[in-house]
């Protein structure tokens, strides 16, 4: 579709010999002034360019002087004559009121001097004078007719002198010789258009749709012309076809066009009853038309083109042939905003003129422009798309609110933080708005945003407070850690943001914030050890064990000390810290015995319910050689849960390092040969083994004495296989091996008793006869 450079949902239109002027209002309520745009017929052909001419207010009438004078008047109650082609003003007249319709004679038509009339929303009818001198137009008021109390809307002149004009009361007037004669034609909503047929008729049209022929000459003898068949909305227009006769000379019936704000143009004969051809022009609700005729190109003996315009900012055009016949389909021109469409929905446009038309959208206050812009933050380029965004800030499109939370998901990262930043910009009034939309965005940088956004409102805020309190429990870490962060800098003491994370925050930022209460805030105060002491025991293990390093850091000596003995727990100590950025500062061991109170967090482990806390307290006491950690860490191998019972044999076994003469020690470790879960058994069997092996062969001989002995078949196995090394023929203890060995041959388990058969052929694999005679 061709387009024009309006923008204004247009009202009135006016045709000279080879241009088309069109005007109207623009649909911005804070914009007052309008443009006057006259475009070339050829520009149906793709051919020559329009232009446009500055009016300072909505204009709703038009009418050429010939070609180069155009006549305009408007809501500010000024006739302006315009050289079109000059695209300046040549004379002004102020009446007063604004100007609703307008009218010329035949001479003024031609561009010579004549009368005008001017109908206005105050009820009056002005008769004016045109005169023109050495080329300058001049206008004068030759009368002034108050006739009504509402609008004129539609005016018309007759050939015989007289002119006709129609208001929103319903009542035509006839204005001949000074003089006014009120006619009623009939219909409802008032007369929105007129037309003389030129023998003694007029033609009104409606606003109830209606087409209606009435004699303004003597008697009146309204008619309904259209009967069931007029528009279904006001006529706004009506022109009649050009007079035409046949081969013999003998004029041919007249038509007449009306077009309605139903959007259809109907085809009529003036006389007689037959049904109009009606076209539906697809332009929406049309408010003008006007007839050029003349030649039409590629059509042979055309009559003329039919000009029409509509409230949806387009211009149709519709060739008559011959017989005055619409011929063809209507050629649609379009506004400025649909040409702006088309070139960004056009996959080949160059992104360069993208980013021009999004920069002209920024200027234009008209919703439409905000609709193509929410258009492109959806579905253009990503550089468009971004700068729509700006667009929209430099415009102030708070409507465009809705596109730009619907952007703070898209793909593109830029595209999400300009659209964020857009967005706070049009909330400048209430940030908090569009905060709570980059909250509940899909993608964490957005809602990383988000959370800084509320660290200048926190602090007088106690909304954005609770947003960042509420963040602490986002779905992703890094919106976490970044809610912490924040809170940290807008809470009144680093404890109270600490205290708030441990009570709203997910188990990562409780686990942060212990850290950063030991190694940041580095608090000691009894409050903040009691506060780290109560996480002991938290449901999360992560939680559990930053608790643990933190009351490390408030006991110094301690941390130094357990570090030294516990490599693995200060590697771990150590990764922690790299990860999320603290310092550990662990002073070097003094050497110094500790007392009593700074062994405090390794006595509150072994006291927690949780098995993790109560073994790292264990651990932590043996590796300082503290005996009393054995006792805890025998009851430990009592408990139910087998995770307890596996770290609490580690624990065993490394007591059983430390102590090799602990009876209590080894009968534990035996005991735990029979324990249900394999781990434990196994973490049992092996400390056995390794203070067997240092006993010599007798020693070992002796475990695996005690392993056959057990309920446990893998266990059994493994004593197997001691055998397999220490008894092998020849040695010392082979006897009693073999024994051993013979009592496993008759074992209940069927892979025991495999596993010993296997050990008979290891040993004799010279004289096969022996462990057949004796399997």
């Amino acid at each position: 579709m061709t387009s024009g450079p309006w923008i204004e949902r247009l009202e009135a239109i006016a045709v000279g010999r080879e241009v088309v002027a069109v005007a109207g209002k623009r649909d911005a309520a804070a914009v007052f002034t309008s443009q006057i745009h006259v475009l070339p017929t050829s520009l149906l052909e793709d051919k020559g360019a329009a232009w446009s001419l500055d009016a300072t207010c909505p204009v709703f009438a038009l009418a050429f002087a010939g070609d180069e004078l155009l006549f305009a008047g408007g809501d500010d109650g000024t006739l302006v004559a315009w050289d079109v082609t000059g695209k300046r003003k040549l004379a002004e007249l102020a009446l007063g009121a604004s100007i609703r319709s307008l009218a010329v004679d035949a001479a003024v038509a031609r561009g010579d001097a004549g009368t005008l009339v001017a109908g206005t929303a105050d009820g009056a009818v002005h008769l004016l004078a045109l005169a023109i001198k050495s080329g300058t137009p001049s206008l004068t008021t030759s009368a002034k007719h108050a006739v009504s109390d509402g609008p004129i809307t539609a005016i018309a002149a007759d050939p015989v002198g007289l002119w006709i004009a129609g208001g929103a009361d319903g009542v035509l007037r006839v204005i001949q010789d000074g003089k006014v004669r009120a006619v009623s034609p009939g219909g409802d909503g008032g007369i929105r258009a007129v037309a003389c047929v030129g023998d003694g008729r007029a033609v009104v049209g409606c606003g109830d749709g209606s087409v209606r022929l009435c004699f303004i000459v003597g008697d009146v003898e309204a008619h309904d012309r259209s009967g069931d068949h007029g528009h279904q909305a006001a006529v706004r227009g009506l022109v009649l076809g050009p007079v035409i006769v046949d081969d013999a000379g003998r004029e041919q019936p007249r038509r007449l066009f009306t077009v309605g704000e139903d959007g259809a143009l109907k085809c009529w004969f003036v006389d007689g009853a037959r049904r109009p051809k009606t076209i539906e022009l697809g332009i929406g609700p049309v408010t003008a038309i006007a007839l050029l005729s003349g030649p039409v190109p590629k059509l042979d003996k055309g009559r003329g083109r039919l000009w029409v315009a509509s409230t949806q900012r387009k211009v149709a055009a519709l060739a008559i042939d011959v017989e005055v016949e619409p011929s063809g389909n209507p050629i649609a021109i379009g506004s400025l905003l649909d040409g702006y469409d088309a070139q960004l929905r056009d996959a080949k446009a160059a992104v360069k003129v993208k980013m021009e038309i999004v920069n002209q959208l920024s200027r234009l206050a008209e919703d439409e422009a905000r609709v193509l812009l929410d258009y492109v933050l959806g579905n253009g380029p990503p550089e468009v798309r971004v700068a729509a965004t700006q667009a929209m800030v430099r415009s102030q499109r708070r409507a465009s609110r809705p596109a730009l939370r619907a952007a703070l998901g898209a793909n593109q990262p830029e595209l999400r933080g300009a659209a964020f930043h857009a967005l706070r910009e049009l909330e400048r009034d209430q940030p908090i708005s569009a905060i709570r939309a980059g909250l509940a965005a899909s993608f964490d940088d957005v809602r990383v945003r988000a959370v800084e956004a509320l660290i200048p409102l926190a602090k007088g805020s106690v909304i954005a407070a609770g947003l960042i309190a509420d963040a602490l429990r986002d779905n992703h870490p890094t919106v976490r850690r970044r809610a912490f962060a924040a809170l940290c800098e807008v809470a009144p003491d680093q404890t109270t943001a600490v205290r708030t994370a441990i009570a709203r925050g997910n188990p990562d930022i409780r686990a942060e914030a212990m850290l950063y209460l030991g190694y940041v805030v580095r608090a000691v105060d009894p409050a903040s050890r009691r506060l780290v002491a109560d996480a002991f025991d938290d449901d999360d293990l992560g939680v559990r064990t930053a608790a643990f390093f933190a009351a490390l850091a408030q006991r110094p000596r301690l941390a130094a000390r357990i570090t030294a003995r516990m490599p693995a727990l200060a590697e771990q100590l150590t990764g922690l810290a790299t990860r999320l950025g603290f310092q550990t500062q662990i002073p070097a061991d003094d050497g110094a015995p500790l007392e009593d109170e700074e062994l405090e967090p390794l006595f509150a482990q072994l006291a927690c319910r949780s098995a993790d806390a109560a073994i790292r307290g264990a651990a932590g006491l043996l590796a300082l050689g503290d005996p009393r950690a054995i006792g805890a860490v025998l009851q430990l191998t009592r408990e139910a849960d087998p995770t307890l019972r596996r770290g609490a044999t580690a624990n065993l076994v490394t007591a059983l390092a430390a102590a090799p003469d602990d009876d209590r020690l080894s009968a534990r470790l035996i005991w735990l040969l029979d324990d249900l879960d394999r781990d434990v058994r196994n973490f049992a069997f092996d400390a056995l083994a390794s203070t067997a092996a240092a006993g010599g062969a007798d020693a070992e001989l002796d475990l695996a004495e005690l392993a056959l002995r057990t309920s446990q078949d893998d266990i059994r196995v493994r004593a197997l296989q001691i055998l397999v090394r220490v008894g092998t023929p020849g040695s010392a203890v082979q006897e009693r091996a073999s024994s051993l060995l013979g009592d496993a041959l008759d074992d209940e388990a069927q892979k025991v008793r495999t596993e010993a058969f296997r050990t008979l052929w290891a040993w004799h694999t010279a004289d096969p006869l022996v462990p057949l005679g004796r399997g």
